[in-house]
């Protein structure tokens, strides 16, 4: 399935299921001077297995109770040559709502990288949401390793502010063809409707439903 991705359509979520799932689709921001979804790239949907990683390096989280993260940006992480919309970067900078920017940090309450209007050069966001770490006594955490030609930017036990439900999710970055791909992971039924401010990626009739 190969579309435009100003065509891909806006619905809300109705349900999380609990299999693995892999979606494969855009989420880019560049700025310019007016916020806008970058046309440089198209949207593409499948099914596969989502492979967790367990190495690189961890930013945040562990496996305790007091190991809690909520509204952090990681330093500049330095990565294989990545041509973003044209250009090359060596860094990027991790948030743990859920998105990576290029050329600048984003601030660490922002929670709309691809609408919001901060400087930095480029954002790809794989739920770009105010997300906090899983509650409990659970393994949860945000590390990025690079693999082959791929950078993996990992989002582990992670939940929207307050709410009962835990999912994980990956941004993977291919050094050589610099194809950007996001990746969804098993996840937990969720218990409320989500915001309706919210915007999410549809497929197959809209019954698996992807924030944006």
């Amino acid at each position: 399935m190969n579309q435009s991705f100003r065509n891909v359509p806006n619905r809300l979520m109705r349900t999380l299921k609990s299999t693995s799932t892999l979606l494969c689709f855009l989420l880019a921001w560049v700025a310019t001077s007016q916020a806008q979804v970058s046309t440089s790239y198209t949207f593409a949907g499948s099914s596969g297995t989502y492979t967790e990683i367990t190495g690189g390096t961890q930013l945040w989280g562990g496996i305790f109770q007091l190991d809690n993260f909520d509204n952090s940006v990681s330093s500049a992480q330095t990565i294989p040559s990545f041509n973003f919309n044209g250009t090359a970067y060596t860094e990027i900078y991790v948030s743990t709502n859920g998105f990576i920017t290029f050329g600048s940090a984003p601030t660490s309450t922002n929670f709309t990288p691809i609408s919001g209007n901060e400087s930095y050069a480029g954002a790809i966001s794989g739920f770009g949401a105010d997300l906090e770490n899983r509650s409990g006594f659970n393994s949860r955490e945000v590390r990025w390793e690079t693999i082959g030609n791929e950078v993996i930017i990992q989002w582990k036990g992670v939940r929207r502010q307050n709410l009962s439900e835990n999912f994980n999710f990956q941004i993977r970055l291919n050094t050589t063809t610099n194809a950007i791909v996001i990746i969804y992971g098993p996840r937990s039924t969720r218990t409320t409707r989500p915001p309706s401010n919210l915007k999410w990626v549809c497929v197959d009739r809209a019954t698996s439903c992807y924030p944006t």
